[in-house]
């Protein structure tokens, strides 16, 4: 995952937004954000679209593990997992172990992760 910064935010009326646009736009970059205040609306935020993305995917990427991680069979199926790669990598065969031993349903494990957790609310 990427390291984040501390997220700074600063507070700005629309109407000073209007008059300063430019200057609040190159503002809102990296962890930078614009609170813009409106007292007829609610108050919005402007972000940089790059951050913004990166937080999505680190975000989604959390969601994920911990979406395997709530359910102990696979958790212990990819721990399971990591002691072959381990030992394959002391053992200097990583590739050949790759070639001979890729689980076919690693990449579906948040999928039936996801289905068990539905599965359970429906029971």
């Amino acid at each position: 995952m990427v390291a984040t910064r501390a997220v700074t935010v600063k507070k700005v009326s629309a109407t000073t937004l209007r008059s300063r646009l430019k200057g609040y736009m190159k503002h809102a970059r990296g962890g930078k954000v614009v609170l813009i205040e409106n007292r007829r609306q609610e108050s919005k935020y402007l972000v940089d679209k790059e951050w913004l993305d990166t937080v999505m995917r680190e975000r989604e990427a959390i969601l994920a593990t911990l979406e395997i991680l709530a359910d102990r069979e696979l958790t212990n199926r990819l721990l399971k997992f990591a002691e072959t790669v381990d030992e394959d990598v002391r053992a200097e065969s990583l590739l050949e172990a790759r070639i001979r031993r890729t689980p076919r349903d690693l990449p579906n494990l948040r999928r039936e992760a996801t289905s068990r957790r539905l599965r359970g609310r429906a029971s």
